[in-house]
């Protein structure tokens, strides 16, 4: 399944391979906006947040690469994809390294460009599912946390040799110790200090 809603934004400063891009990529039912420089890019950028975008190496006013940091820095989770048409290897892979998603080495084919982008929505859209399941764990995590924190119950864990490694706040209702008085004891001890208050 991929996004069907994305947003792309196109840098690049020449009007025909926008022109040419835009009507395929929005076919693919993506919204899709178009910038000629980095300046009309920070703008778009300043009013909108786009899931990929697709940058030229060489604008006429800054640098692909430095504004692939500067977009990076205010949006991380921006996939983009680097377009260059005399870049070497060495670059290529140094835009990877900086946080790209992936490079285009012009001129390239439509179906190219189309598996590019699709590959880096369905990561996109991954990331989110797992970033999602992330939360949802730790609110488990802080809930499960709070229950075994107020229970009236004593919840302990013991390690293999049978001294206490955890043990809840409720300890110290039946035995007048503190959690942190408990963790190291061996279970035995508790035993036989509870007999002897109860002998008193």
């Amino acid at each position: 399944f991929v996004m069907s809603n994305a947003d792309i934004l196109i840098i690049d400063d020449e009007p025909r391979l926008c022109k040419s891009l835009e009507p395929l990529l929005s076919g693919q039912g993506w919204g899709v906006r178009s910038a000629g420089s980095g300046g009309e890019a920070r703008k778009f950028l300043s009013r909108h947040r786009f899931d990929i975008v697709l940058v030229d190496l060489f604008l006429p006013d800054v640098s692909g690469q430095v504004l692939m940091e500067d977009i990076l820095e205010k949006a991380p989770d921006t996939s983009i994809i680097v377009m260059t048409g005399n870049a070497s290897v060495e670059t290529a892979v140094n835009t990877l390294k900086k946080g790209a998603y992936d490079y285009l080495r012009k001129p390239f084919e439509p179906a190219e460009l189309i598996r590019t982008v699709t590959n880096a929505l369905e990561r996109k859209l991954l990331e989110e599912e797992n970033q999602e399941i992330r939360h949802r764990l730790d609110a488990s995590m802080r809930d499960y946390q709070y229950l075994v924190n107020h229970s009236p119950d004593i919840i302990y864990m013991l390690d293999p040799q049978g001294r206490f490694t955890f043990v809840n706040p409720s300890i110290r209702q039946f035995t007048g110790l503190s959690p942190e008085d408990v963790i190291g004891m061996h279970y035995s001890q508790l035993i036989d200090g509870s007999r002897e208050e109860a002998c008193r």
